[in-house]
């Protein structure tokens, strides 16, 4: 357990903490509240020339202490001088610049805000990483539990660095950066609903609150591995198309396998008892009434809409499906046509089909593209047209 400490003090406490946790034999710093100036002038292993933006960027900590090295790996304490919103991200950037100046191969930052304190980690490859923040108290010793070089391996530089990293740095780090929709969506969600009771804006729902879970967790102390490279899937919209349509394909086969066990388990019509319920029992018993009746009915079946545009509309999309698989056979393309039964319209290939699909698109089939297909391409790269709802 560790109890507060003012800024000038701070850097005891780092060496308490590092010395406890076994990172450190000595308590003594190699030096100990620097200012900016002495660090960029004095401190520094290299000739660095430093912008004026990056000046006032060091003007956001009060002092910085280098503590120790151990294993190839420097260690420092500072102390922010910043706004609570901005102090993930300013010690974010103070990190990143001061660290090509010290000349070690790894560099660890331990951050003081208040009463609260961050780790750091840049080096070995490996851009700035962020640990969560602590109270500074650490009342139930989860720091040191964390930081305790137990938890590492000492034969190499390279994996201690990267052992403390895996103790420490936040969980969003190693979070999958490009998730496909399945590990978006909850694992029992479908085990628990019917198809037909989950919606697409239900699943939008799900994902979206997975996406964004880590950016409302940590607020503004959320902070990409590297801002310059945001991770955008814009793939997620299709990907959850695909499921909805694979789905939609596994319930057609279903009710196929139980129309042809109704079909094997009945001799021939089954008269429903029901069947003639409001009709009026007296046309059964007057022939004249039964023949009105049975005239009447044939009438109404015979009788055809009036949709010459409806037909016209049919026989385009005949002849257009007519000349997609034409295209597709004289090609030698493998396709599955799954639209009858609700599901999709599949075409097994990669990127090499891009000017079929392009003409596909221009004459009204807008085809979509998946690396991991579905299950109906025994999940081979393949392009998919939705059923029309």
């Amino acid at each position: 357990m560790y109890w507060g400490c003012d800024d000038n003090s701070f850097y005891l406490f780092a060496m308490e903490l590092f010395h406890d946790a076994g990172h450190a034999d000595t308590l003594t710093p190699v030096f100990s509240n620097h200012s900016s100036a002495q660090l960029v002038f004095f401190d520094s292993k290299q000739a660095i020339s430093f912008s004026k933006l990056q000046r006032e960027l060091l003007s956001f900590f009060s002092n910085i202490s280098f503590l120790f090295s151990y294993n190839g790996c420097s260690f420092f304490s500072i102390v922010l001088q910043t706004e609570k919103k901005n102090r993930s991200q300013v010690a974010h950037d103070i990190h990143s610049l001061i660290h090509p100046s010290i000349g070690a191969l790894g560099t660890v930052c331990l951050f003081k805000y208040d009463n609260e304190v961050m780790l750091s980690f840049v080096g070995y490859g490996l851009k700035c990483m962020l640990s969560d923040w602590y109270s500074i108290n650490d009342y139930d010793d989860r720091l040191l539990d964390k930081l305790h070089i137990a938890n590492t391996s000492i034969t190499r530089g390279r994996d201690y660095f990267y052992d403390m990293i895996y103790s420490l740095a936040r969980e969003y780090y190693f979070a999958p950066k490009d998730p496909t929709i399945y590990e978006l969506i909850p694992i029992n969600l479908f085990s628990e609903r019917q198809r037909d009771e989950i919606d697409r804006e239900e699943l939008n729902q799900y994902v979206k609150a997975e996406l964004l879970k880590y950016i409302d967790q940590y607020g503004d102390d959320y902070l990409e591995y590297d801002s310059s490279k945001q991770v955008q899937n814009t793939t997620i919209g299709a990907e959850l198309d695909m499921m909805l349509l694979e789905m939609d394909d596994n319930q057609s086969e279903m009710e196929e396998i139980f129309e042809e066990i109704e079909d094997d388990s009945s001799d021939g019509y089954q008269h429903d008892e029901y069947e003639f319920d409001g009709i009026d029992p007296e046309i059964f018993k007057d022939p004249t009434l039964m023949i009105k009746f049975l005239e009447k009915s044939s009438t109404k079946s015979d009788k055809k809409p009036d949709t010459k545009s409806s037909m016209a509309r049919q026989e385009r999309q005949m002849f257009l499906d007519d000349y997609l698989f034409e295209v597709l056979e004289k090609a030698d393309i493998r396709y599955i046509d799954n639209r009858e039964k609700g599901g999709a319209l599949w075409v097994v290939g990669g990127h090499e089909l891009d000017d079929i699909m392009a003409d596909f698109d221009a004459q009204g089939y807008r085809f979509f593209f998946s690396e991991k297909g579905g299950k109906a391409t025994s999940y081979l790269p393949s392009w998919y047209l939705p059923r029309q709802k």
